[in-house]
């Protein structure tokens, strides 16, 4: 299967909380740019971050990929959020039926959930730019399973 784990576009920097930072107009550009480089895919499971600006970026995948009549089964997942440990998103996973799969979350956890794939290492991982997309292989999900395969940029 495919993995890929991507970075929510760029945010605007203030709101209420953390979690209702809403994407830039740099962020929306971001999104749309790269956003095609999945439509290759005919079926993504779409797993999502609650956090607005992973939502807004959904979205804005999502669409795209509609467009070109990619089908999405979307899911939100409280363990996507920034500080989460990488081992639930793992574990999630592994006890679904394998699928290609695009992630949406937020820096720490990409790079640490990349890592944690790839190498078995739980750590920072690599760095990600917004909107970056970290693409994997694996048959199975699980710690040092997976095969890294490249970095898409907007």
């Amino acid at each position: 299967m495919n993995i890929f784990v991507m970075r929510h576009g760029h945010a605007e920097r203030r709101a209420a909380t953390d979690a209702q930072r809403p994407l830039s107009d740099l962020g929306k550009q971001e999104v749309l740019t790269i956003a095609p480089a999945l439509q290759n895919y005919p079926y993504l499971r779409l797993l999502v971050s609650p956090y607005v600006r992973a939502v807004q970026t959904a979205d804005l995948v999502q669409q795209l990929l509609e467009d070109k009549r990619t089908i999405i089964h979307r899911e939100s997942l409280d363990c996507l959020t920034p500080e989460s440990d990488p081992q639930l998103a793992v574990d999630y996973l592994a006890q679904t039926k394998p699928a290609d799969t695009l992630i949406v979350a937020h820096q720490p956890l990409v790079g640490c959930l990349v890592q944690w794939m790839v190498e078995g290492v739980m750590g920072a991982g690599p760095g990600y730019s917004t909107a970056a997309i970290g693409h994997l292989e694996a048959e199975l999900a699980g710690p040092g399973l997976a095969t890294f395969k490249g970095f898409l940029q907007p």
